[in-house]
């Protein structure tokens, strides 16, 4: 099965712990791990790294670009230009999918041709700022379901791969897994996986839970962790409440604003069906005495 090449950009001494953590999250996570493969420059073999144009072969043949801004700029070349601004220009120049987030949320103490790159970052697709490495997964997570959406691998409001011809049924897409075919790559980011068939597994009892939470109105979420029954620092929380927004059942009300304080989750429409099917679900074993 081909997945789709993910490539990281950043200023490798500045996040080194942030791009070894979505190494390992990328290896781990069920759905990260069947959609997608993950490019670390720090991966490439040493006696390769001399290649000054390696890197940008590497961006020429992803389908996404994930690039981390932070505030230092990076060594320049010639031009003036880092290793990471170069990259995003050649995404750019490519029209491969680009995902930026930027950590932190004061810019002032930022180098200057760092700034000026978040500037032109402003037409990426996605562009959100994070301030810790769980808000970085949750988010990229996010983006990437998606990023499958957009391409039809995954349906809205469900996590499961879409038809196609040839593919084993039950197969679920989420926390449980996914499955898909391949029919190639390209450079540019316009091919990759063509989907899968699947079931459509039900939600938890906790998602369920969560749901209900954000029923009567906007909900923080502290309250939506309790409803989950889920400890203060849970990584799963994190996982599933992504899940929820990601597929169309719970919609952030400031989107542009991931992790302020103020944030609040609204059920919507496909959420409030979500709960209807459950109970009808429930009611209809109560009768058949499943």
């Amino acid at each position: 099965m081909n997945r789709f090449r993910v490539f990281v950009s950043s200023v490798q001494s500045e996040f080194a712990a942030e791009r070894q953590a979505l190494k390992e999250y990328f290896r781990e996570d069920p759905l990260l791990q069947r959609f997608f493969r993950l490019f670390l420059f720090e991966d490439i073999p040493a006696s390769d790294r001399r290649l000054d144009d390696v890197y940008l072969r590497k961006v020429d043949n992803s389908d996404v670009y994930v690039g981390l801004l932070g505030w230092g700029y990076g060594n320049e070349n010639e031009d003036g230009l880092s290793p990471t601004e170069k990259e995003y220009d050649r995404a750019s120049e490519r029209g491969i999918h680009r995902l930026v987030f930027v950590k932190g949320k004061e810019d002032g103490a930022r180098h200057p041709k760092t700034q000026a790159l978040i500037g032109k970052a402003q037409v990426a697709l996605v562009r959100r700022r994070f301030d810790t490495t769980a808000e970085l997964k949750t988010a990229i997570y996010a983006s990437l379901v998606e990023f499958l959406e957009s391409r039809s691998v995954v349906r809205r409001g469900q996590f499961d791969p879409a038809p196609s011809e040839g593919t084993k049924p039950g197969a679920k897409l989420g926390p449980s897994g996914g499955q898909a075919h391949g029919e190639g790559d390209q450079a540019g980011g316009q091919a990759g996986p063509s989907g899968g068939q699947a079931t459509n597994p039900p939600l938890s009892s906790r998602d369920l839970d969560i749901l209900r939470a954000a029923e009567a109105g906007p909900a923080s979420r502290k309250k939506l962790l309790v409803a989950g029954r889920y400890s203060g620092r849970s990584g799963s929380f994190r996982r599933r409440l992504a899940h929820l927004v990601a597929g169309g059942l719970l919609k952030m009300t400031l989107p542009n604003k991931p992790t302020s304080p103020s944030q609040r989750y609204r059920l919507t429409r496909e959420g409030r069906a979500a709960l209807v099917s459950a109970e009808q679900r429930q009611n209809a074993s109560l009768h058949t005495g499943e």
